[in-house]
């Protein structure tokens, strides 16, 4: 049995599922509300991106379902837009995004609980 290569789709989904998760204020993907923002390949489940083919082009929109932390989103957004552009196009595997869109599904709160409030 020969292992086929991942589509160029999958290859995207990976690629901007990893630029994402990278960023220091991105905590995890999300299947999203109605749990479609993933991407199935062979022996691969990639939660919180959804990567499908734009109008036969050969480009495909991608979709990133995300927790993150508490900060200004439109910059993130823009930051993992950013890095996501840079990693496709050093890819030679992945697909060309065509849109990007950012999702942000849940923001995580950063609760210091080993340090109590000060008394009095």
């Amino acid at each position: 049995m020969i292992d086929a290569p991942p589509s160029a789709r999958v290859e995207l989904a990976r690629l901007a599922l990893r630029a994402a998760l990278a960023h220091p204020d991105v905590r995890a993907g999300d299947p999203g509300p109605a749990g479609t923002c993933v991407t199935a390949g062979v022996g691969d489940r990639l939660v919180g991106v959804s990567v499908i083919s734009d109008d036969g082009d050969g480009g495909y929109a991608v979709t990133l379902c995300l927790r993150t932390r508490i900060v200004p989103l439109r910059p993130l957004s823009e930051q993992l837009r950013e890095r996501i552009t840079r990693a496709s196009t050093a890819s030679v595997l992945a697909g060309r995004p065509t849109s990007i869109e950012i999702r942000i599904v849940d923001v995580d709160v950063d609760i210091d609980v080993a340090s109590p409030p000060p008394a009095g």
